[in-house]
């Protein structure tokens, strides 16, 4: 960020300041008029990294715009634990109980995200736009698995499933009983 300390609304001072406290990882050129050792040295406490007085060259300022890039580093996310386990999003490292576990990538974003959450609970939706990748598609052999008997969004009298309307013998129905089973069982998986 390159930043004039004398701006008209709120002082260029003010704005270093916040950036700093923020914990923002952006690095600040401050430009002033200031040209006295005790301003260069004030603004440099704020937190600014470089400082640079007016007037100055476009070169000049180019190359210490430069200079900081260089130095900036993306922000490395912090290593995730729970229960033993140390997920290290930076490296895409496993660790169980100090034992390094070989993951293949989606295993790793599954378990990075279950870990994420912190033992709260993760719908299949969730995991499937956070984990899965873009190229998912009508090739894909993920499935949407359910119970095979009824939600409660799902019941009703006639598509009822029980564990007894699964096995080979006559259901209910055919036997005499109750019509209830009839429909025979639900399937377990869609596509």
């Amino acid at each position: 960020m390159v930043l004039d300390r004398d701006l008209p609304v709120v002082h260029g001072d003010d704005v270093c300041r916040a950036v700093v406290e923020g914990g923002a990882e952006t690095r600040v050129l401050m430009l002033t008029a200031a040209a006295a050792v005790r301003d260069r040295v004030a603004g440099l406490a704020l937190g600014a990294d470089n400082y640079l007085i007016k007037p100055f060259a476009l070169v000049e300022l180019s190359a210490r715009v430069h200079a900081l890039a260089r130095r900036a580093r993306p922000a490395v996310p912090p290593k995730l634990s729970r229960a033993g386990i140390v997920v290290d999003p930076a490296r895409r490292e496993v660790y169980r109980d100090g034992r390094y576990v070989a993951l293949s990538r989606k295993e790793f974003a599954l378990l990075a995200e279950l870990v994420r959450a912190g033992g709260a609970v993760v719908s299949a939706e969730e995991l499937l736009e956070r984990a899965w990748d873009e190229h998912i598609g009508s090739r894909s052999t993920t499935r949407r698995c359910g119970p095979p008997w009824p939600t409660r969004s799902s019941s009703s009298a006639a598509s009822r499933w029980t564990p007894a309307s699964a096995t080979s013998r006559p259901s209910r129905a055919a036997r005499g009983g109750s019509p209830s089973t009839a429909a025979g069982p639900r399937p377990a998986c869609s596509t």
